[in-house]
Parts: structure tokens; C-alpha cells; sequence
């Protein structure tokens, strides 16, 4: 149930929440064994549940998130953003899921991703906390 009320959900949200660090632009693309400076760097709540949970919050739309993260500093981080709207988060023994997205000139972006928590999280388990 969502915080700050008795009223439902009116959508229950089950998914990832993770951390997105986006850096760049990355030009030229480094060689290996280098270092590549960048001019900006942003850290963010990430993965498909952090990103609707944040646009729905936004929108005033209650919701109530089923949900998982790491049991690291990162997963502490993401579970004390949403917990003045949302439920807090199961917790797995596992780091927090982590994406690197290197920004080059064009505007395109490169990934580079840890599943962390993400591996270890049962879909199963989401589908049974619903119910």
C-alpha cells in the first residue's frame, strides 16, 4: 500500500530498481589501458520499477511497488528515495544492479551493466508478493 493513505493502489508496480551512472561524452573511444576524462557525470534511479515509480509520484498517482534491491549502499540509497511515497523494498543478498551508460557526441549511448540483485531476484516471488 502506498504511504500517506488508506486509499488502493491504483497500480501495483513490480519490477527492478537499480542505479544508472551516465558519463560522458566519450570522444574518441578510449583504447585499452587508457583513461578517457568526460565533462559530465549523473548519478540516477534506474531500471523500468524506479524510473515509473518516480514518473507516477510525480503524476500524484498512487501506487504500490513490488520490489527488490541489493543488501548494499546503493540499494540503502534507493529504498531512503522512495520511502516517503512507496513501500520499502525486499532486500537480496546480493550488490545492488549497477549501469554504467557512456554518452558518445551523436547523442548515442553505450552500456555496461552488473545485474547485481537483479540475478538473484525471482520473478516468481514478485508475481506472489502481489497476491
Amino acid at each position: 500500500m502506498p504511504r500517506g493513505g488508506d486509499r488502493p493502489p491504483g497500480l501495483i508496480v513490480a519490477g527492478n530498481a537499480s542505479i544508472d551512472l551516465l558519463l560522458g561524452p566519450v570522444a574518441p573511444w578510449p583504447t585499452i589501458g587508457t583513461e578517457a576524462l568526460v565533462e559530465r557525470i549523473a548519478w540516477r534511479l534506474g531500471g523500468a520499477l524506479g524510473n515509473t515509480a518516480l514518473a507516477l509520484h510525480g503524476l500524484g498517482i498512487p501506487a504500490e511497488l513490488v520490489w527488490d534491491v541489493g543488501d548494499d549502499e546503493a540499494g540503502q540509497g534507493i529504498a531512503a528515495l522512495l520511502k516517503a511515497a512507496f513501500e520499502p523494498p525486499r532486500v537480496q543478498p546480493a550488490p545492488t544492479s549497477v549501469t554504467v551508460a557512456l554518452t558518445h557526441p551523436s547523442g548515442e549511448r553505450t552500456f555496461v551493466s552488473h545485474l547485481g540483485h537483479l540475478a538473484v531476484s525471482e520473478p516468481d516471488a514478485l508475481a506472489a508478493a502481489i497476491e
